[in-house]
């Protein structure tokens, strides 16, 4: 039997295992704990190792100079695929630069599988520059681009996969930039940008796209935090397109709410070019105002650097960006206005000029006029001279000239000033002030032309000189005014002196017109491709070549760019096989030829081969060339 003695020591021991038990069971926890915590730090200390090395190889990337071979080696083996494409690229192009680029399309392989790229040229202020060469392979994308350091740097520690290249043999530097997954719109906008602007001289800032994407609630909720009312309503949105855009706009006017106190948003459409798509919501509620806005990154960036609230909308569920734009403090009648053009003319390409600042003063002095017209400047083509010949032109002896120059010798604007000249009437109309590139109209005008230029949203201010009982109106001619509008303008501030009443002329200035015969051609120095096609319709292809029968040989075909041809004769040349053959153009394999628009023409030519396309023909004969087409004799 057990005595208390041994039941004492029984329980002693077991009690002295339990402890000791846990205080292994301690140990081991913490030793299990602290191999956790070196884990921890190793996988931190791997992930850090890594992206150390992924950085390290981005930098020797950039610092190593690729061949066009290696470049194309890294574009196959890239892993991800890019949101992009050549199509992109020149979409962008056309619609941002239009007739300031020229965009060269190409397949993306020759006939035996090598690479081509689409290369694409500057072309403004005399320059012709390429500056972006874009391969394509299997949903990957590689640009060479013509840029500095300072594009590659503005990507530093990002792990973009850059490095300069060592083709087209070039004293510029050029960078190979894989668009992988990583690139975002906006990064590749900056990219073509930049690239564009460089030889320009204009400097390109990147900005990163911080906007949230708001739901319409949200939108609503944020436009509601400004603790004062908005100084823009429906109303006077609906007004500003209604007297600006007449009937290329449709107005869908609204209540603020629905019956059960939804909110409802005025919507507006294009209404021009078959083109009807709705560009702006506008909701209004409790004085606040909010605009979506069917726009891009460009406005949205603008308004951002200027400290204006911006965001992303996921409504309405689209293809196209809308941004939410709430009407908060800061926010002027113009940048409203220039918000509703910039969203109505986008869908056409058009950008519209910007005024800033605050509004524009009732009454201006005449530095302020001056100094304005320099802010608003447009078509540099309206200018002292067309004025002067314009109303020679037409009024001819009813109207007295009194041209000057721009300055006077202590460097002070002159004005041209013009008098009515009729029924014994001989009375100052207009003030016409021509400095650095701006035209600034001062005219003696009756209320009525005033209060129209103001209901078309066009910068307009009663003027404090020159002294007079009479009305006054300073009228700086910016991008937004037509030809014809401004020819109204000037037979308004004539006929209201002499009780002619002015009309505005229904034809649009500025819109190319399309020739549907030869006899319609108008000859111009130099054409590129676009110009081409938007110039010349497909009719006048037949009518233009001239067939002539030969005995042709048989043998290989080859093609040649009329940009290649451009480059290689002069003026009044004939181009034909022998010729090109001789210039080294063609090799002596190939006994016939199809020439191929591409880039830009600046020679009269007669071009005889034995195919063309459509496009090269236009070119051809928009220079006034002849264009003759070589058939087998029968």
């Amino acid at each position: 039997m057990l005595t208390i003695n041994m039941l004492v020591s029984v329980i002693f021991y077991i009690g002295i295992a339990a402890l000791a038990f846990l205080i292994l069971a301690v140990l081991l926890l913490t030793v299990f704990k602290t191999q956790d915590i070196l884990r921890e730090e190793e996988y931190e200390k791997m992930l850090k190792e890594e992206e150390e090395e992924k950085l390290k190889k981005a930098q020797d990337a950039q610092a190593k100079e690729l061949s066009l071979k290696e470049s194309l080696e890294l574009l196959k083996n890239e892993e991800t695929e890019s949101k992009f494409n050549k199509e992109y690229v020149i979409n962008y192009l056309k619609k941002k630069y239009k007739d300031e680029v020229v965009v060269n399309a190409r397949e993306n392989f020759t006939k035996t599988g090598l690479p081509l790229a689409d290369t694409h040229f500057v072309k403004k202020n005399s320059l012709n520059k390429c500056f972006l060469y874009v391969y394509e392979n299997n949903k990957h994308i590689l640009f060479l681009v013509n840029a500095d350091q300072n594009l590659v740097d503005s990507f530093a520690g990002e792990n973009k996969n850059i490095s300069k290249s060592l083709f087209p043999k070039s004293k510029d530097e050029w960078f190979v930039f894989i668009i992988d997954s990583s690139y975002t719109k906006d990064d590749v906008n900056y990219i073509i940008d930049y690239a564009y602007n460089l030889p320009l001289g204009i400097e390109v800032n990147r900005i990163k796209d911080n906007t949230k994407e708001l739901t319409l609630k949200e939108s609503l909720a944020l436009a509601n935090e400004s603790e004062t009312e908005s100084i823009i309503d429906k109303k006077f949105c609906l007004e500003y397109l209604k007297n600006k855009y007449k009937d290329e706009v449709i107005c869908n006017a609204r209540e603020n709410t629905t019956s059960t106190n939804l909110p409802l948003a005025d919507t507006h459409f294009t209404n021009k070019n078959k083109i009807k798509k709705c560009f702006i919501y506008v909701y209004e509620k409790d004085g606040h105002t909010l605009l979506l806005a069917n726009a891009d990154t460009n406005l949205a960036h603008e308004l951002i650097e200027e400290g204006k609230v911006v965001n992303k909308s996921l409504f309405p569920k689209s293809k196209d960006e809308w941004f939410s734009i709430p009407i908060l403090d800061g926010y002027t009648k113009n940048d409203v206005r220039y918000i509703l053009d910039y969203c109505y003319l986008l869908p056409f390409g058009i950008k519209p000029k910007r005024v800033k600042g605050q509004e524009i003063k009732e009454e201006l002095t005449l530095k302020e006029s001056l100094a304005l017209a320099k802010e608003t400047q447009g078509d540099q083509t309206i200018n002292k001279e067309y004025v002067r010949n314009y109303l020679v032109n037409k009024y001819k002896d009813e109207v007295i000239i009194n041209e000057r120059g721009n300055y006077t010798s202590t460097g002070l604007p002159l004005a041209d000033t013009h008098y009515v000249n009729k029924d014994g009437i001989r009375k100052c109309f207009i003030y016409v002030y021509e400095t650095e590139g701006s035209t600034l109209l001062l005219g003696n005008a009756k209320e009525e032309l005033f209060d129209e230029l103001k209901d078309k949203g066009k910068v307009v201010s009663k003027s404090l000189f020159p002294k007079s009982k009479d009305l006054w109106i300073t009228i700086p001619i910016d991008s937004s005014y037509t030809v014809n509008e401004v020819n109204y303008v000037i037979d308004s501030l004539y006929g209201c002196h002499v009780g002619l009443d002015a009309k505005l002329s229904n034809s649009v200035e500025g819109e190319r017109k399309v020739a549907h015969s030869l006899s319609e051609i108008e000859v111009k120095k130099e054409v590129t491709v676009e110009e081409a096609s938007e110039l010349v319709s497909d009719e006048v292809v037949e009518e233009a070549l001239e067939i002539k029968y030969v005995k042709l040989e048989g043998g290989k075909k080859t093609i040649i760019n009329i940009d290649t041809i451009s480059e290689n004769y002069k003026d009044g040349d004939e181009v034909n096989i022998k010729s090109l053959k001789e210039k080294g153009l063609i090799q002596p394999k190939y006994s016939s030829y199809k020439v191929l628009a591409r880039g830009m023409l600046n020679k009269k030519l007669k071009v005889v081969a034995d195919d063309f396309s459509n496009e090269a023909i236009k070119m051809i004969v928009l220079t006034g060339g002849e264009v003759v087409e070589l058939k087998e004799k029968k």
